[in-house]
């Protein structure tokens, strides 16, 4: 499991499977009671292993496919509302794809995965 306070300083738990009862669709926030999963309509369909809060949203990596239902490949942005892809996220020309393990970013605004 990986926490991060986002930029509006929620708390987020990164990981899969259950939290408090509830499918947590690879991401998770504190409401201030019990953790809630984070929704669009679609979540995430794997587990989220790194986060990083930058600027205005808040980057998602680890082992997942789609991130509100859109292809994103290990890797997506939360805006506090929609997931967004990152271009093709991490795919190879084989169409395999990676997972992220940590984010960071440079000061060019690069992401580093």
């Amino acid at each position: 499991m990986t926490l991060m306070f986002g930029p509006d300083g929620t708390l987020y738990a990164g990981g899969g499977g259950i939290s408090g009862g509830e499918v947590v669709n690879g991401l998770t926030y504190w409401d201030g009671a019990k953790w809630r999963p984070v929704w669009d309509g679609q979540g995430v369909d794997g587990d989220v292993n790194a986060l990083l809060a930058a600027g205005d949203g808040l980057y998602a990596g680890g082992f997942f496919g789609s991130a509100g239902g859109a292809a994103s490949w290990g890797i997506a942005r939360w805006d506090g509302a929609r997931w967004s892809a990152l271009g093709k996220g991490l795919i190879d020309a084989n169409h395999v794809y990676g997972t992220a393990r940590a984010l960071a970013m440079g000061g060019e605004g690069d992401l580093y995965v």
